[in-house]
């Protein structure tokens, strides 16, 4: 009987050593950091790993910065990918990294990468300056350098990352466990992020001198209406939408690249957004981020909204095939000199768009057929360059409109999949 009592006891600490293990995996994140652990070991699976690297550099690039500073942290018997530079932030959770115990060291990423890329999965043991390697499947081994991680590094780093830091009692008083700060953030669905991605994928006119995409404006207001505007002296861009949203808010000014690293980040998930005048920080279940935010005029966001609602009844409207009108910008703007414009007409009649290009290198016309909905006379001039930016962004759209507003604008509209409104204007020369 003194058996089968000690059985059930030892039974008893397994069950509850599984608890713990299970309640561990379903806690959020937390990063503990032991300055005197110096010495620890991992195993990982080394595609994820080169995957999660490509992803921080990426984020870290997103700024145009060149600083990239990465530290591998092994902390709760988990491992985590931290990278860094003065204006961005960003940890990613290691899904298959296993460690021993809690350490930290920096590393080059180019020469990481390079040891591991092709490898299937890897060991790593660091003894407090060197890392050694080695592949779980064949002989392949191996020792690199390392960079120590200094207290400075780490206060800066945890500044951003950390609320508070707690002694643990278990732990010794050098050891904190550090969590996440996470003040009141807007928990975007994945439906809303969707809405997001098709919309600023759409909206993303570019700068025709420099060729660098203009800033998106979005904002979810309380109704549930998400607006992302993009727009120049020249071309604008505008996507409206109704999403279920549960009344949440939310209002930012980001470049598209800096939405798409994002995107990539969430992998299909929900996120949660913290936006303050500094930056934005999202944070999904594996990971964290912080980026700069772009500071501009609160008036930006409602200066493409406010003009679509105010333009004029067109003088010429139909319905297009866009590949058609694609394919007449292409042939036509081959010709292309400076200021010379596109005239674009419609005599009344007849159920086509005429198109004609004069320039000191030739000359050229076409004709767009399209379904007239509105048709009185019209003769307006464009930019070439400005019309090829905007009809790029429409190649994936199946119902599309062509509208002509005197004295104003050329206006492309579309019906996206996710239900979407989406306008795309060029103004005349």
């Amino acid at each position: 009987m003194a058996k089968d009592k000690t059985k059930d006891k030892k039974k008893d600490k397994n069950k509850d050593k599984d608890k713990s293990k299970s309640s561990d995996s379903k806690e959020p994140l937390q990063i503990r950091i032991n300055e005197n652990a110096k010495a620890f070991s991992f195993k990982v699976a080394t595609k994820e790993l080169e995957t999660a690297i490509g992803k921080v550099s990426a984020v870290l690039g997103a700024a145009g910065s060149n600083e990239k500073n990465f530290v591998m942290l092994a902390v709760r018997k988990r491992v985590v990918l931290i990278g860094y530079n003065p204006d961005t932030y960003v940890y990613l959770l290691i899904k298959t990294g296993e460690a021993e115990s809690d350490g930290a060291f920096a590393f080059q990423a180019p020469t990481l990468v390079g040891i591991i890329k092709g490898r299937a999965e890897m060991s790593f043991n660091f003894d407090g300056g060197d890392c050694t390697f080695k592949d779980t499947k064949s002989r392949y081994s191996g020792t690199f350098h390392t960079q120590a991680v200094s207290s400075e590094q780490v206060g800066v780093v945890n500044a951003k990352f950390v609320k508070k830091a707690e002694k643990e009692e278990k732990d010794s008083k050098e050891a904190k466990r550090l969590h996440l700060h996470s003040p009141a953030p807007t928990v975007l669905p994945r439906t809303v992020l969707d809405c997001l991605k098709e919309g600023i994928a759409l909206t993303s006119i570019k700068d025709i001198y420099t060729g660098k995409a203009l800033l998106n404006y979005m904002q979810l207001n309380e109704k549930g209406i998400l607006t992302i505007s993009a727009f120049d002296g020249h071309h604008f861009g505008f996507y409206r939408v109704k999403v279920d949203a549960a009344g949440m808010t939310f209002k930012a000014a980001l470049p598209s690249s800096h939405f798409m690293i994002i995107d990539r980040m969430v992998e299909g998930t929900e996120a949660k957004f913290h936006v303050q005048n500094e930056n934005i920080r999202v944070e999904g279940e594996d990971f964290a981020m912080i980026l700069p935010s772009i500071q501009t005029d609160p008036k930006n966001y409602e200066i493409i909204p406010n003009f679509v609602k105010a333009l004029k009844e067109p003088s010429f409207k139909a319905k297009y095939e866009h590949s058609k009108l694609s394919q007449l910008t292409d042939n036509l703007f081959s010709l292309h000199s400076v200021n010379a414009g596109f005239e674009i007409s419609y005599d009344e009649k007849g159920s086509s768009l005429d198109v004609a290009f004069k320039t000191q290198n030739g000359s050229a016309s076409d004709a767009l057929k399209c379904e007239v909905q509105v048709g009185k006379k019209t003769k307006v001039k464009i930019d070439p360059r400005l019309l090829k930016d905007i009809i790029g962004l429409f190649k994936t759209q199946a119902s599309t409109m062509i509208s002509v507003v005197p004295s104003s604008v050329v206006r492309i509209d579309a019906k996206t999949k996710l239900g979407a409104n989406v306008s795309l204007m060029t103004a005349l020369m």
